[in-house]
């Protein structure tokens, strides 16, 4: 079953068909790992999930990138995050941290948060990140805990993935590619 989950993992990270996304569900339970051996074999992982975004959980502070989430080939040092529940109903904190560098398009990323924040309504967020795992020990068990380092704010679409296409995405284009030194 780990292999399989493993082997899932990769084949859905390496597939550009914007509907191949696992659910949260599959790997996280309260936040930590499912399946705690398979999550530390994929740590490093590119990986694509989908899940609810944890309104309670999102930090729109910049703070300085740990050393173990700036990706190779991302210039940004700086970055912010959102929490993903891997069911609509779960409680508030029983998610993972996705983090989001602070890049050109990252505004429209947090305006977005903000307005599906006010209009009340469950969000779901489509993923593309590398896994990054670290041992969270409790008092009768050993936890795997793991997030998500995203290596742009286009890696992160809500809505639908299919939404790639909106308006919104296209602003975060444009405003990428004004970023780029000619």
């Amino acid at each position: 079953m780990r292999l399989a989950w493993l082997a899932l993992a990769l084949i859905a990270g390496c597939d550009r068909s914007s509907y191949e996304y696992l659910p949260a569900s599959s790997i996280s339970e309260d936040g930590f790992a499912r399946d705690g051996e398979a999550m530390r074999a994929a740590n490093g992982t590119e990986i694509r999930v989908w899940g609810f975004v944890d309104y309670a959980n999102v930090d729109y502070g910049v703070v300085p990138a740990p050393a173990d989430a700036r990706l190779p080939g991302t210039a940004a040092a700086l970055t912010w995050s959102f929490n993903l529940k891997a069911n609509e109903d779960d409680a508030p904190g029983h998610s993972f941290k996705v983090m989001v560098p602070e890049d050109a398009a990252a505004g429209d990323l947090k305006k977005e948060l903000v307005e599906a924040r006010r209009s009340g309504r469950p969000v779901r967020a489509f993923v593309t990140g590398s896994v990054r795992t670290f041992e969270a020990p409790a008092n009768l068990r050993r936890y795997t805990g793991f997030y998500l380092v995203v290596p742009r704010s286009q890696a992160v679409s809500l809505g639908r993935p299919s939404d790639a296409a909106s308006a919104t995405q296209q602003a975060r284009s444009r405003a990428e590619e004004a970023a780029q030194p000619r």
